[in-house]
């Protein structure tokens, strides 16, 4: 069963390898489903939701909000 990983912005998924979701979609990243789930606490819960529905049996949440102001690159500390 894999991993369920729940990423709040598109941009901070991109660390992950996943260049392209739309917010809600279930997408499998060698192996495990990522979720780009939105801001807030309700979107990460649909997001749990939907990837429990997809098989996954155990949830990350991923961010990494350095890399969010321009001229900062994606891992910035």
């Amino acid at each position: 069963m894999p991993v369920g990983v729940i990423v709040a912005l598109g941009r901070e998924a991109h660390t992950l390898g996943l260049k392209h979701a739309a917010i809600g979609e279930v997408v499998n990243v060698d192996g495990a489903l990522v979720c780009v789930s939105g801001m807030g606490a309700e979107c990460a819960e649909a997001a749990a939701e939907k990837l429990i529905k997809n098989g996954a049996n155990a949830l990350l949440s991923w961010g990494c909000a350095g890399g969010l102001l321009d001229g900062l690159s994606d891992g910035d500390l």
